[in-house]
């Protein structure tokens, strides 16, 4: 039942965009201000980084408790992460790069904020393509390897975060400091 309940709190994000291009259809309101794409874009992307952080966070908190459930909740969370990265990533190319791939290119030759997020997409990619319980078998070791991938990407999504927070410097900040604090328990574990 818990992995039901997380995967549903997972879903609500989407959920919640879904009802309201529903209700801007329906009722001819725009419910997502002066600039949908910039808010889509933004939305999404606060969520998988707000997934990945919990996803960092469980993975701690199951070291430490020893609970059953936990690697199961981390696949959920962990997932969760790639699909509204992934979401991001879409609303980026459909809103802000107008679907041509020259744009995001180039974006991606001039802004460092788009390199950082390119190569945690990348990276998280990599993840989601692994997290299934073949290739936990078929690896062994080396996905072992592979999904301490996760504190590089963090790193490189605080990156992506802060050079993207023109106006939200406090979001930017709050996880920079949640970073240090994962790190640090990571380090922590690393020296015992």
């Amino acid at each position: 039942m818990p992995t039901l309940a997380l995967l549903s709190v997972c879903l609500a994000p989407f959920t919640w965009v879904l009802l309201k291009v529903i209700f801007s259809v329906v009722l001819d309101t725009n419910y997502f201000g002066a600039d949908p794409g910039i808010e889509l874009v933004a939305f999404f992307g606060q969520i998988a980084t707000l997934f990945l952080f919990l996803t960092i966070s469980f993975s701690s908190l199951g070291k430490i408790s020893k609970t059953w459930g936990i690697p199961r909740m981390r696949r959920i969370l962990g997932l969760s992460v790639f699909f509204y990265a992934t979401l991001h990533l879409l609303s980026y190319l459909i809103f802000l790069g107008g679907l041509e791939v020259g744009t995001y290119f180039h974006d991606l030759m001039t802004k460092k904020r788009i390199i950082f997020g390119s190569l945690a997409y990348f990276f998280l990619f990599l993840l989601a393509a692994t997290s299934f319980d073949s290739a936990v078998r078929n690896l062994a070791k080396v996905w072992s390897l592979l999904h301490r991938l996760v504190y590089f990407i963090a790193g490189l999504v605080v990156l992506h975060v802060f050079l993207s927070s023109k106006a939200n410097f406090a979001f930017a900040f709050f996880f920079f400091c949640a970073y240090l604090i994962l790190i640090g328990l990571r380090l922590q574990k690393a020296w015992r």
